[in-house]
C-alpha cells in the first residue's frame, strides 16, 4: 500500500472513531489490537490487513466502504480502493447474516 493511501485511510479511521465517541483504547479493544496499533494506523504508519477492515467497520458501526475516504478515488490508489470496496462489500454481506 502507498503512503498516501495509508495516511488517508488512517485519518479517516480517526475521524470515524471520534464521531463514534470512542478513544483509541476503546477501538483497540473492539478490534482486538493494541492502542499503539490503532495509533499507528491512524497516523498512516501501519497498513491494515484485510482481516482487520471488517472488524474496524463493525467496531465503528459503519459500512466497510465508509472506511475508504473519497479522496482516494482520484488516482491509481483510488482505483485500487474501489476494487477493495467491491470485494469488501461481499465480505460485509457475510457479517450482516
Amino acid at each position: 500500500m502507498s503512503d498516501h493511501f495509508m495516511k488517508a485511510f488512517g485519518a479517516n479511521v480517526a475521524v470515524l472513531r471520534k464521531a463514534a465517541g470512542l478513544n483509541q483504547d476503546d477501538l483497540a479493544n473492539r478490534v482486538g489490537l493494541s492502542r499503539t496499533s490503532i495509533t499507528n494506523i491512524e497516523q498512516g504508519r501501519n497498513a491494515v490487513t484485510m482481516s482487520k477492515v471488517p472488524r474496524l467497520a463493525v467496531a465503528l458501526r459503519v459500512p466497510i466502504a465508509e472506511l475508504f475516504p473519497e479522496c482516494l478515488m482520484h488516482d491509481e490508489v483510488g482505483r485500487q480502493a474501489e476494487i477493495l470496496r467491491a470485494e469488501l462489500a461481499v465480505l460485509e454481506s457475510f457479517i450482516d447474516e
